[in-house]
């Protein structure tokens, strides 16, 4: 437990004065500006005497922030006057680097900062209000909520009204303008930049702290029990109370420390959001007995402790896996293992969801700190088909299978289904027999009768149910061995996910990143999503986005949509509606238009009347999960070597490959966290490390041009009223109703008679 800053107490003297120049920083994000009016009426409140109020926030923000301001102002009565004004948030900073940049820039001469959360100061109440506004003679940080190191690991400090020095605090906290550094801080995954404040002022000052815990909130429940207790004896770790309702536990069952270290993202990203976690260690392993009863540094602010099977085992020989997770003290919802782990015993649990992880996928596995809560318990829920289509380029098949056999799968069952075009030479067959799919059933399906690349495509593959997803390959695409980590992410996050980042307008993910946009009737055209948003003055330039572009070299596509897909070309095809002749043009502008063979035109044409969208992955440099070889076939016609070899720069794009995995840790330093850092992928590369919720993700049309999601759902309901010249309601997936067409019996029956 942290000991009383006695030594401390007379230079804290906390008195009220409007004499006294306080600036308070709040940072306001996308979740914080609904409450953003509250929060700024707080900080107005004349019993604070806040003398200023930097609102910090990003550029597409402004001018929201400030027509709320302006609203809080003009009815503001009271005599009591606050400077009030808005601070530009830097493009690419963290929160916490954002915060000191702003101090970094107040004007003298303030007596005191006051940094806060995006939160304010909504869970305080008005006696620490008062004492964060206070006067102080000590320049150091004061606070509420503060965290104290013991050896390794950071403990929360339960304050009360005595001072309590602590290593470092987080916001909210008060502090002097001569102890904000004039440089960066390092960010530590979890705590941010204060860690590195607290060190920073400790190593400045003669106290030795970072900082002075005060709490006057007798309440106060942000320090949970768990960190009073002794953390030798502690099973089940968690970092700070989760809100209530939204926290759940894990069970972690893993190997060897080794393991445990690579796997360190998703368990402290879990452990930071407040989750309950329990980790076991089952190798039998003569190193773990160097972290017995101590906790195991997996990041700099991430110390967690682990059981160990075999320390387990000298107390209680029995003792197994489900033994250890059926005597946790909170039962969990959700265990992560390698498959050679038994939990046997405990897995029949219907409220249980048991991962397993194979151990050779658990250092790729940083992207699992990206997923929503809601989203774990339906960890098996998706199921992707992945259909190739091919006929006689043998060496691209061979190097389309080779990455497919390549890519990690994280422990996901697949099924493989190989579409043989009749024409298939006897090379190809040979390959196609002899190959040996190793994460599921393996089907091979030959066509009788040539078919030609649109019924190859659309006939590859059909949905089973409303969970089944569709990945279709032509032979010239190669795939990035972290492409289904990818396509999960994005199906557990917009699919399984938080109801308001699940929408029925998403179609399909796609794994290519698009450099040239082929729809513009004057012909192909360079295209840079960074740049666009750059230009644009978007706060993440390398942020996914969703485009109406259907992707056809290597893309996930949804079930509803694929059957609502081939309802329309069934229709589309048949050449029986007066209102829609094939050489109709329902997607007006567009080069597809023109396209004679191309199952994409008719794609284009519904996604066009829908108002539909695709998931884009934007990461620097192009970098991809599939790639095209562009190599001669149904839409690459025979060109001179030189025509060929410039064309196809134009759509080669690089390959996200797997980080280099850890070489291993020395076992006489074990826990050295300078030994203990676990890969990262790029797939990190994502803005603030996560999915965009459903909101926040910008939306290009056809053309590439940036749109809203309500501009390109009306032009597609008007086009519907030019074609068709009806006004009856339109249903989702529902074709007929969109067309204007019989009910669905009637259909039938008249294309049976025709």
């Amino acid at each position: 437990m942290p000991q009383k800053a006695s030594n401390l107490e007379p230079t804290l003297k906390e008195t009220s004065s409007a004499e006294y120049l306080v600036t308070a920083i709040l940072p306001v994000n996308d979740p914080s500006l609904d409450s953003l009016q509250l929060r700024i009426m707080t900080l107005l409140d004349p019993s604070l005497h806040v003398h200023e109020v930097l609102l910090l926030c990003h550029p597409e923000h402004h001018s929201e922030v400030r027509e709320i301001l302006f609203e809080v102002l003009s009815e503001d009565t009271d005599d009591h006057h606050t400077d009030a004004s808005i601070f530009s948030w830097p493009a690419q900073m963290e929160e916490g680097a954002a915060v000191l940049y702003a101090a970094q820039h107040v004007e003298p001469p303030q007596d005191r900062i006051l940094v806060l959360g995006s939160d304010g100061l909504d869970t305080w109440n008005s006696e620490t209000r008062k004492m964060l506004v206070g006067r102080f003679a000590t320049p150091l940080p004061v606070g509420p909520r503060g965290f104290t190191i013991q050896g390794d690991e950071p403990f929360c400090i339960v304050a009360d009204a005595t001072p309590n020095a602590a290593s470092f605090l987080v916001p909210p906290f008060s502090i002097a303008p001569l102890l904000v550094p004039p440089h960066e801080l390092y960010s530590d995954p979890i705590f941010d930049i204060w860690p590195s404040l607290g060190h920073h002022i400790s190593r400045a000052r003669f106290e030795g702290v970072g900082g002075v815990v005060v709490d006057y909130d007798k309440q106060s429940t942000w320090c949970p029990v768990n960190d009073k207790r002794d953390p030798s004896t502690t099973e089940i770790v968690s970092s700070k109370t989760a809100h209530e309702g939204e926290s759940e536990t894990f069970a972690i069952l893993l190997p060897s420390l080794d393991d445990l270290v690579s796997f360190a993202a998703p368990v402290c990203h879990l452990w930071a959001e407040g989750h309950n976690i329990g980790i076991l260690l089952t190798e039998e392993d003569p190193s773990l007995a160097n972290i017995t009863g101590s906790s195991v540094q997996l990041l700099p602010s991430c110390a967690l402790k682990a059981n160990i099977l075999s320390d387990l085992r000298l107390t209680s020989p029995l003792a197994t896996p489900a033994a250890w997770i059926a005597n946790l003290q909170v039962t969990p919802t959700i265990v992560i293992s390698v498959p050679t782990v038994d939990i046997s015993a405990h897995a029949s649990s219907e409220s249980l969801t048991h991962i397993q992880i194979p151990r050779e996928d658990l250092p790729f596995c940083d992207w699992l700190s990206t997923i929503p809560l809601q989203a774990w318990k339906s960890w098996y829920k998706p199921q992707l088909e992945v259909s190739v289509i091919t006929n006689d380029r043998p060496e691209s098949l061979m190097r389309l299978l080779t990455s497919l056999s390549n890519a990690s799968f994280f422990g996901d069952e697949i099924h493989l289904r190989i579409n043989v075009e009749q024409t298939a030479d006897e090379e190809t067959l040979r390959l196609v027999d002899a190959y040996q799919w190793p994460h599921g059933a393996k089907f091979v399906h030959r066509r009788v009768v040539q078919g030609g690349l649109l019924p190859a495509v659309v006939e590859s593959w059909y949905p089973s149910s409303n969970d089944s997803y569709g990945l279709m390959l032509e032979d010239d695409v190669e795939l990035s061995p972290l492409f289904y980590a990818w396509a999960k992410m994005s199906l557990l996050m917009y699919r399984y996910g938080r109801p308001e980042d699940r929408s029925p307008q998403l179609f399909g993910i796609s794994l290519y990143q698009q450099r040239n946009l082929e729809l513009r009737p004057e012909g192909r055209h360079p295209f840079n999503a960074q740049k666009l948003f750059s230009a644009l003055h978007h706060p993440h330039p390398h942020i996914p986005y969703l485009s109406q572009i259907p992707c056809s070299w290597g893309a996930v596509y949804f079930p509803e949509h694929w059957r609502e897909f081939h309802d329309y070309l069934a229709i589309r095809l048949s050449q029986t509606q007066p209102d829609l002749p094939i050489d109709r043009i329902v997607a007006p502008g567009l080069r597809s238009n023109k396209w004679t063979r191309s199952w994409k035109k008719y794609f284009i044409e519904l996604v066009y009347l829908r108002g539909y969208v695709m998931l884009y992955p934007n990461f620097k440099d192009y970098l991809s999960f599939s790639t095209n070889h562009l190599e001669v076939g149904s839409h690459v016609r025979e060109m001179s070597a030189k025509a060929y070899e410039r064309k196809k720069k134009l759509y080669l794009l690089p390959l996200m490959e797997r980080p280099p995995q850890l070489s291993g840790l020395d076992d006489t330093d074990r826990p050295d966290p300078t030994l203990a850092i676990p890969p990262t992928t790029d797939l990190m590369g994502l803005p603030e490390k996560r999915m965009p919720s459903w909101d926040g993700l910008p939306v290009l049309d056809l053309l590439g041009l940036i749109v809203t999601e309500g501009v390109i759902q009306q032009r597609g309901a008007t086009r519907r009223e030019e074609l068709f010249q009806c006004d009856s309601p339109d249903r989702p997936f529902d074709i007929p109703a969109l067309l204007c067409l019989p009910d669905h019996e009637d259909m039938r029956l008249d294309l049976e008679e025709d």
